[in-house]
């Protein structure tokens, strides 16, 4: 499906590399490089991004059959953002690359965290939402008490501009027990 589109051509003429695995087209970053490793076009509305290892095990579990319906945390998380858009994502935060990259401060917060979810509608504006399920109700606390001093942070020294002022009229944070959810359009 990536070919159909151009994005395998136009991706090794700029250093990726392709392979087939399992039927699959595979695509790879340049050795050595950083962050995202892959980009698996599992079916026509279905692009896989991540670690290599990953998108193999995610190509295994499709051609064993294996379903992620069998992952209750994963169905629950991906069934509360999956209605809300046209594209969403749902992860771990323990599948995020680079975590040992990341500042001290922020490692700590993404340790109190077990799921994003990410959704985006697309019309004559773009509604999005994160959802963040934390580990414990303290840690979606402390999440709030973050995303809500960051608001008052910029409403206090960008709050007289213009474009700020009106960005953050569209910000809507919410959220209890473990959950913590921003939304903007």
């Amino acid at each position: 499906w990536g070919e159909r589109m151009g994005f395998a051509r136009l991706a090794t003429e700029h250093g990726a590399t392709a392979e087939e695995y399992k039927t699959v087209r595979v695509l790879s970053g340049p050795a050595g490089a950083q962050g995202l490793t892959g980009v698996a076009f599992l079916q026509p509305t279905v692009v896989a991004f991540g670690h290599l290892n990953g998108l193999k095990a995610a190509i295994d579990a499709e051609a064993g059959r294996t379903s992620v319906v069998s992952d209750t945390a994963l169905m629950r998380a991906v069934s509360d953002i999956e209605s809300g858009g046209d594209a969403w994502l749902v992860s771990r935060t323990s599948a995020f690359p680079a975590q040992n990259e990341l500042p001290d401060m922020v490692r700590r917060h993404l340790d109190g965290l077990e799921w994003v979810a990410l959704s985006a509608s697309v019309n004559e504006t773009v509604r999005a939402q994160v959802r963040v399920e934390a580990r414990d109700e303290k840690a979606a606390e402390d999440l709030r008490a973050v995303i809500g001093g960051a608001i008052a942070s910029v409403r206090m020294f960008g709050g007289e501009n213009a474009g700020i002022a009106e960005a953050l009229k569209s910000i809507e944070t919410a959220g209890r027990g473990r959950t913590v959810t921003l939304s903007f359009s």
